[in-house]
């Protein structure tokens, strides 16, 4: 009867064991998945301040390529003038 007792009591003792374990991996997975979340977000902020950034670079190599065009028409107009003279 006390070896059943004492059995009974490592089984239970056991089950404890097990169960605080357990509860241990689910907060790690929960910490776990919480980090990969706040990665995920990072990296959507990441990627969308890089688009942003391409946008700008190519809206100022449009407007580079205009005033490049634009001061070629005026150094023509300023030699069409100064062969007048």
């Amino acid at each position: 009867s006390s070896s059943k007792k004492n059995s009974r009591g490592s089984t239970s003792l056991q089950v404890q064991e097990l169960q605080a374990e357990l509860e241990t991996e689910k907060q790690g997975a929960i910490e776990l998945r919480q980090q990969i979340d706040a990665q995920q977000q990072e990296l959507d902020t990441l990627k969308m301040q890089a688009h942003e950034s391409e946008t700008a670079m190519a809206k100022q190599s449009d407007e580079i390529e205009s005033l490049k065009k634009t001061t070629q028409e005026t150094n023509a107009l300023l030699r069409q003038l100064l062969s007048f003279n």
